[in-house]
């Protein structure tokens, strides 16, 4: 006898379900007082515009006489007093600072360290609203510089001691020599 062999196409499957075709878009039923098929749409914004008589435009102020130091210090004056009761800390920073007139309508703000630059830096729009008013000149600008003051060493040790004061009384290295048993 001979032994049958399986045949792999003739196997059947089992069949999958038939997949469902996508149905066409169906539109929404439309209100009944509404024709079928009649969109409205807006296609655009239309503005009438009507004529304008007139203008109001600003009146031309005349030209601001040229800035002097004085004339500076005198508008900075006025922008200290202005702001005492809206921001003193502010002030008080400010009211011994060095300033110098570096153009036209420029001026440069000495302060003595980065922290004073960052504190005025924030309110400096303020500032120079209130000082282009008093001055009349609308382009005047302000340029912050860090200027530091030098100072002396301070003195800790006995031979820093003795340095500062023999460079102030030369004669103590003679001293020094006449009494070398002298300890620093």
């Amino acid at each position: 006898p001979v032994a049958a062999t399986p045949n792999p196409v003739a196997s059947p499957t089992p069949a999958s379900p038939p997949v469902a075709a996508p149905s066409p878009a169906v539109p929404p039923p439309s209100p009944a007082n509404e024709p079928v098929g009649k969109v409205h749409r807006v296609s655009g914004i239309s503005l009438k515009l009507k004529p304008v008589a007139s203008v109001a435009t600003e009146p031309v102020r005349a030209e601001a006489p040229p800035l002097d130091q004085q004339g500076l210090e005198k508008c900075w004056q006025a922008m200290l007093q202005a702001l005492a009761d809206s921001e003193p800390k502010l002030v008080d920073m400010l009211r011994d600072r060095k300033i110098r007139l570096a153009g036209d309508d420029l001026f440069v703000l000495e302060v003595g360290n980065a922290f004073v630059r960052a504190e005025v830096q924030p309110n400096l729009r303020q500032m120079l609203e209130q000082m282009r008013f008093t001055s009349g000149r609308n382009l005047l600008n302000c340029q912050i510089e860090v200027v530091y003051e030098e100072r002396p060493p301070v003195i800790y040790s006995p031979r820093d001691k003795y340095d500062a004061m023999s460079k102030v009384n030369p004669v103590l290295d003679t001293f020094r020599i006449i009494f070398p048993e002298v300890d620093l």
